[in-house]
């Protein structure tokens, strides 16, 4: 049992349980993925409460996804073109607000996932080891001089105590870019001396609100067209 209270407000919770069930109506075959799983797996001695922005989940690919998503969401990015391991498809559920950045997976990712319930409803959620995986590489960014948001300093300390030796030097042939070391424990390593060194930047995510700003990455298929900007800015606050 996959219990969200202890790391989300009850109001919340409820909207993430709403919006789950309408996704699996859908018939999307995704693992919860992000702040959510990772709380999660760190359970109540290292997991906590955090702001609710958005769910982020992880599909086998863009090929993968039904199009019965464009009667029941609205879709602020679609890109079938971009790589593995990036945003796929990014939608909004208008009446309870939430925004899903789908992203497609990594590797053995969906094979490494694993199940549970919330409530009634069956889901899957990314292994730690993928977890911890993702963030360390967002980490060596870090390392290498780039911003990324303070979440992910704190993320990865927590992460990384909990992970399997063996089962997240695997994940991390999965996810580690061809510039980042060839193991995970050499990246945990880098990633203590760059901190300690501040080497890049901490600066949290600002969200647009331009809805002139076109996306390189966006193309309409013919079942997942793009929602004009104006509407998601007019349900989200932010487009």
């Amino acid at each position: 049992m996959l219990r969200l209270d202890p790391f989300l407000e009850a109001p919340d919770a409820d909207r993430v349980l709403t919006v789950l069930r309408r996704l699996n109506d859908c018939g999307l075959d995704y693992a919860v993925t992000g702040g959510m799983a990772l709380e999660s797996s760190l359970g109540l001695e290292l997991g906590r409460r955090r702001p609710f922005n958005d769910i982020d989940l992880v599909v086998s690919g863009f090929d993968s996804l039904p199009s019965t998503l464009a009667s029941r969401f609205l879709i602020s990015h679609s890109h079938p073109k971009r790589p593995t391991g990036k945003l796929a498809i990014q939608l909004v559920e208008p009446e309870q607000r939430v925004r899903i950045d789908v992203f497609s997976a990594c590797g053995a990712t969906m094979e490494r996932a694993r199940l549970a319930t919330i409530g009634d409803l069956s889901i899957r959620t990314v292994a730690v080891e993928d977890l911890a995986c993702r963030i360390a590489s967002e980490m060596m960014c870090f390392s290498r001089g780039d911003s990324v948001p303070p979440k992910c300093a704190d993320d990865h300390a927590r992460a990384r105590r909990i992970v399997d030796k063996n089962l997240v030097e695997q994940a991390w042939q999965d996810h580690r870019r061809e510039i980042d070391p060839p193991s995970y424990a050499e990246a945990v390593e880098q990633i203590g001396e760059a901190l300690e060194r501040r080497t890049g930047g901490l600066v949290k995510s600002v969200y647009s609100t331009d809805t002139e700003t076109v996306c390189p990455h966006c193309h309409d298929s013919d079942s997942l067209r793009v929602t004009p900007s104006k509407v998601i800015l007019s349900v989200l606050g932010y487009c």
